[in-house]
């Protein structure tokens, strides 16, 4: 039972960290289709706030009280927070970076699901189920409108040209900066062309 508590307390941290994320990038996105984007990223961060309740009442079940500071609860999460300083307002970034952190909150979730197999805790697996479906959805939904657009996120010129891509969708990205390059890397992409050469590189 430990190791499911262990497990279901860092995916309900990163639910958390999550729901932030795509909430402060719904305050922030710019760019011609604003308005799609905007209600895209409302539904994203709904759906993970709607299911904060439900990952805390889990964890009371198993007798455990969720962290309820805020710092603990980033501290305890894998999805990284966006500097106020440093936040990004391009959309397609903005998607990349998300399915980024969708990879990670799903193999927690998936995680999660394996220890809650081991001790026959069925509900839960139920849940668990549910939010690695719905995550699946908003994966489908975010590829679908980054795919077209992957290859003209701005960057400076360190590497090479080559290509990548998304092993789950088939779907290929014409690489030309180190951005394109780390945003695809986020969204799940692979490189599948000649190794890349950082020509500004030092090491």
């Amino acid at each position: 039972m430990d190791k499911l508590i262990a497990e279901l307390l860092m995916a309900f941290a990163n639910n958390f960290a999550f729901y932030l994320k795509s909430h402060q990038f719904h305050w922030a996105v710019m760019g011609d289709d604003f308005p799609q984007y905007h209600t895209l990223l409302e539904e994203i961060y709904t759906d993970a706030q709607e299911s904060i309740d439900d990952y805390a009442e889990e964890l009371r079940r198993l007798g455990v009280f969720p962290k309820g500071d805020l710092k603990d609860i980033i501290a305890d999460s894998q999805i990284t927070d966006t500097p106020t300083d440093a936040m990004i307002t391009d959309p397609q970034e903005m998607f990349l970076v998300l399915l980024g952190d969708l990879a990670t909150v799903i193999t927690t979730l998936q995680d999660t699901f394996d220890a809650a197999t081991e001790v026959r805790e069925y509900g839960l697996q139920n849940f668990l189920a549910d939010r690695i479906s719905s995550h699946r959805k908003t994966q489908w939904k975010l590829t679908a409108t980054v795919t077209p657009c992957v290859d003209n996120l701005p960057g400076n010129e360190n590497y090479a040209s080559h290509t990548m891509i998304n092993p789950d969708t088939g779907a290929e990205a014409e690489i030309e900066t180190d951005a394109q390059h780390m945003a695809a890397q986020a969204a799940g992409y692979t490189q599948d062309s000649a190794p890349y050469n950082t020509m500004n590189s030092t090491t």
